[in-house]
């Protein structure tokens, strides 16, 4: 007999509990199911099953997220975050043509409070963490007292003995650069396409919040936000997806955010 199906589980019971990412422009999907996270293929068939190692805990896996070029996929659950990063795989598969394979590079403890959504910024180096009583912006900083070759050697012919530097070199930290307390717990968290904006609303809240950083000379990391009124409560919002050859700013960001009065609304940013 020949292998017909492999059920996977069915996916948490959250909003957040799946999404879609993609690397060289490969799609796959992720979703949590129990304290596991599930990687399918584009056509969904199964690449990976990752142990959260979360058993012990006793927290059910609360959301998801996947960048949109580097693969990577963050997990919530608790008050912990993880992050897991693909390699390239020699194994090749008949069923799909995703030759990678995801593995715990970075465990967060974003605060005492229960985790419930999380938003990676497009290139994947920033990250938001929602939690209860609100939220918390992550970078990924390169360690700058880690040596670096002080200069470049160029070479014709031969073998090249100089050093040879990775992509990856280079210790890389998380560190929370921004916190905010929300009145109430935010239900709705997305970056636009660019990463230079970020979505915000609450549950049964009329009014979304549109943040961005403030341009100032302090090497403190802040943001603003403005409010998008609305005449019901919001009960979602998405950004237009662009290319991703575009520079940050040369494109509008376009919000779509859909209202309990059975309107969607699209709302264009004022290019200055």
């Amino acid at each position: 007999m020949h292998r017909h199906q492999i059920l996977t589980g069915a996916a948490n019971p959250s909003d957040y509990s799946f999404a879609a990412g993609s690397i060289e422009s490969i799609h796959f999907v992720a979703y949590t199911a129990g304290y596991n996270i599930v990687i399918l293929s584009g056509d969904f068939q199964r690449i990976q099953i990752l142990l959260s190692g979360n058993e012990n805990n006793q927290c059910l896996l609360t959301c998801i997220d996947c960048t949109h070029e580097s693969g990577k996929i963050v997990v919530g659950f608790g008050n912990q975050v993880c992050i897991y990063e693909p390699t390239v795989t020699s194994e090749r598969s008949l069923h799909h043509q995703v030759n990678y394979r995801w593995s715990l590079k970075s465990t967060l403890t974003c605060s005492n409070e229960k985790i419930t959504a999380v938003a990676w910024h497009p290139k994947g180096d920033q990250l938001i963490v929602v939690c209860e009583s609100g939220l918390q912006v992550w970078f990924n900083q390169t360690d700058e007292n880690e040596a670096r070759p002080s200069k470049v050697n160029f070479q014709i012919g031969g073998i090249d003995t100089s050093t040879k530097v990775s992509a990856n070199t280079g210790s890389k930290s998380w560190k929370n650069v921004w916190s905010y307390k929300s009145a109430s717990p935010i239900k709705h968290v997305t970056y636009s396409n660019d990463g230079c904006l970020f979505a915000t609303a609450s549950q049964n809240d009329r009014l979304v919040k549109i943040w961005y950083r403030t341009e100032d000379s302090s090497p403190i990391v802040s943001f603003t936000s403005t409010y998008l009124p609305h005449p019901r409560a919001v009960t979602y919002i998405s950004w237009r997806q662009t290319s991703q050859f575009f520079a940050e700013g040369t494109v509008a960001n376009c919000l779509l955010t859909c209202c309990k009065d059975n309107i969607c609304r699209i709302w264009c940013e004022t290019m200055q």
